[in-house]
């Protein structure tokens, strides 16, 4: 069985994989998203024909990418502190004392 520093130095390392490949897909793509959708704004504005016509339609496909793009560009930065932050693939330990023994006395 693998000894507990071993074990933590190995969720750490994983951890730290996990980080940069989250940080990797989700920041670039959501400033991406965040430019394009900055875009399609400018594209509806210059349009100028008025605010229920493509115009309107244009300025809030453009605002609701850039909020998606701003969600993924924080999901992207956002991380756990350590490893123990996040769900044990282990099972959790069973209770000796459920309340079904101390109902039915068992």
């Amino acid at each position: 069985m693998i000894n507990e520093p071993a074990r933590e130095q190995r969720r750490f390392k994983l951890l730290y994989r996990a980080t940069r490949i989250k940080w990797k897909r989700f920041t670039w793509s959501g400033l991406i998203l965040i430019l394009v959708g900055i875009a399609v704004i400018n594209l509806g504005l210059a349009l100028a024909t008025g605010a229920n016509s493509t115009e309107g339609l244009l300025v809030g496909l453009g605002a609701i990418m850039v909020l998606i793009g701003i969600l993924r560009v924080l999901i992207g930065v956002i991380n756990p502190a350590t490893p123990k932050d996040l769900d044990s693939s282990e099972p959790p330990p069973e209770e000796t004392n459920t309340t079904e023994e101390m109902v039915l006395g068992e």
